[in-house]
């Protein structure tokens, strides 16, 4: 049994085996999560849907805590109706001559999904659905591509991931974070100096050294199928479910940065996820002037990028644990490296084991580690006086500029 069936024998959600009903071929499959949101949000998503045929799975959800089902009363008159269903809960409509939308309903139709499982289960739905029709030939492209609601998509989205080697594990699309228009919009400024952090953490990655050099964003995605299955999908988490799957998938495959358009996402502020963007965009809001925000200290990347080097020497059998620099080797007593690693015979398989061990979770401990210990946060208008690679790359990267204007009473800086 290979790694997609034994995943849709033993670990796909119910929904991907309950689609006896649905029929047709398309070459591309794109999988959105949505909660509480008004269906005029795929038209965003349309100039995606411009050439081909190609299918939209749409998964309503909500939390069971949540006992509001109003907001998707839109949605059951627009996409669920009687003709449209082929399994419960599941309804396929064609919305325009190249996209049919399945329309999976976890909101009112089929139950709710637990609290702590969130956008996390609600992606791995859609894509344990797109996983099968892939695996029956149904779709022609390998890849599971995922986004949001609040996202635009450009005209070439999908022909930029037909590209990539078969062997890639997954791929990141490019993104910018946009401010929404109207009297109710929420100010750009906070999400824009998240957008900045969150590339200034990667761009210190890369400056170090690591192979887990990439942004985590869960609206940017598209995976390969057959990794996909070998991973056994997405995690069940209420959020940082990108980050995980993003873990597992670069110890298999490249992880690659498309290059072109980027994704448009909107800089709206959101309290339904314990933290991500829209959390923190929030809480940035909360400051009274941009010149407030923190991030890393440039140090820690320093640290890291030393810990790298050894930790190569040290797999080459150039290094022994005593060599470790000072400043990380306590760290090494919170976080062992495992003694069947250790006691491994310097070269290939001693090296991979090490990329494994400390992979990018534990890259993200370790910065935060630095960070609690020994070098704090800084406001960044402080960080941007200081001359390090991985802030001129995060620079270049975010478009900085737009932060310059984002706030005029409190220009950064002040």
């Amino acid at each position: 049994m290979n790694a997609l069936d034994k995943y849709l024998a033993d670990y796909a959600e119910p929904d991907a085996l309950a689609d006896s009903g649905l029929a047709g071929q398309w070459q591309h499959v794109l999988v959105v999560p949505a909660y509480r949101e008004h269906p005029d949000c795929i038209d965003a998503l349309m100039p995606a849907f411009r050439n081909g045929d190609n299918l939209l799975i749409v998964v309503l959800n909500r939390p069971a805590s949540d006992p509001d089902t109003d907001w998707a009363l839109p949605w059951r008159q627009a996409y669920m109706s009687r003709d449209s269903a082929v399994a419960k809960g599941h309804y396929l409509q064609r919305r325009n001559p190249h996209c049919q939308l399945l329309l999976v309903d976890h909101c009112s139709d089929c139950e709710p999904l637990p609290a702590d499982q969130g956008v996390g289960l609600a992606r791995k739905i859609g894509a344990d659905i797109a996983l099968r029709l892939i695996g029956r030939g149904m779709i022609a492209s390998p890849w599971i591509h995922t986004t949001d609601a609040d996202v635009t998509l450009p005209d070439n989205y999908f022909a930029a991931a037909d590209e990539v080697p078969a062997t890639a594990s997954a791929c990141i699309y490019p993104f910018r974070h946009v401010g929404e228009s109207g009297a109710n919009a929420a100010p750009a400024w906070p999400t824009m100096l998240y957008e900045w952090h969150i590339r200034y953490y990667a761009a210190g990655l890369k400056f170090a050294g690591s192979p887990w050099a990439f942004t985590t964003v869960g609206s940017t995605l598209a995976v390969n199928h057959s990794h996909y299955a070998m991973v056994r999908g997405f995690p069940k988490r209420a959020a940082a479910e990108d980050f995980y799957l993003l873990n597992k998938l670069a110890k298999l495959g490249d992880v690659v940065q498309l290059q072109g358009t980027p994704l448009a996402l909107s800089c709206r502020h959101s309290e339904r996820v314990p933290f991500g963007t829209g959390r923190a965009s929030a809480r940035i809001a909360g400051l009274i002037s941009p010149a407030q925000f923190t991030s890393y200290h440039p140090a820690c990347f320093d640290e890291l990028a030393a810990f790298n080097r050894w930790l190569a020497a040290f797999g080459d059998g150039d290094a022994g644990l005593a060599d470790c620099d000072p400043i990380a080797a306590w760290w090494l007593e919170e976080q062992p490296i495992p003694a069947n690693i250790c006691s491994q015979p310097p070269g290939a398989q001693k090296s991979r084991q090490l990329k494994e061990w400390f992979d990018a979770f534990r890259t993200l401990k370790f910065v935060h580690a630095m960070r609690d210990h020994q070098f704090p946060d800084l406001p960044l208008a402080a960080i941007l006086n200081l001359n390090h690679t991985a802030i001129s790359e995060a620079l270049a990267a975010s478009g900085f500029e737009a932060l310059q204007i984002a706030n005029q009473s409190a220009p950064l800086g002040d």
